[in-house]
């Protein structure tokens, strides 16, 4: 049975040759790269939270915006995908049961899609908290600047 947590091949082009890149180096569904996206989109909001960085409005909209919609598309294709975390009846033999458990594990297994679309929501969600903060934080900045004027 194949491996759900193997790199993806780089395509080749017709004569075989590897294209190589960037390709080789992503996998969307690898665990190592959602683990390191989590971790860095956690690192992200504590540093929001201690006030490391500022985000203007005008800035953090469209970002804003951007993580709403793909939350949203997310939550669609989690909603399609939650049928991967059962088995599928394909029959009482051996082979049948076999593929049936393989099925559900590459949906719902530690290295299927449904655990790493939900670290990806929370990569997601930490990501928006941090953004919220950030423009907060730039607001409370401009706040005390425009006191500082004031006096």
């Amino acid at each position: 049975m194949p491996e759900f947590d193997q790199p993806i091949p780089a395509p080749t082009t017709d004569s075989g040759q590897d294209q190589g890149g960037l390709w080789a180096k992503v996998n969307p569904f690898n665990a190592e790269s959602m683990a390191k996206a989590e971790k860095q989109s956690g690192e992200l909001l504590e540093s929001a939270k201690g006030g490391g960085f500022p985000v203007s409005e005008n800035a953090g909209k469209d970002l804003q915006d951007a993580i709403t919609e793909a939350l949203g598309d997310l939550d669609e294709i989690m909603y399609e995908a939650d049928g991967l975390a059962e088995e599928p009846k394909l029959g009482t033999g051996p082979y049948a049961k076999q593929v049936a458990q393989h099925v559900q594990q590459s949906g719902n297994g530690p290295r299927g899609i449904l655990p790493m679309l939900r670290k990806l929501r929370t990569v997601l969600e930490q990501s928006e908290e941090a953004l919220k903060i950030a423009m907060r934080n730039y607001h409370e900045a401009e706040e005390q600047q425009k006191q500082t004027f004031r006096q």
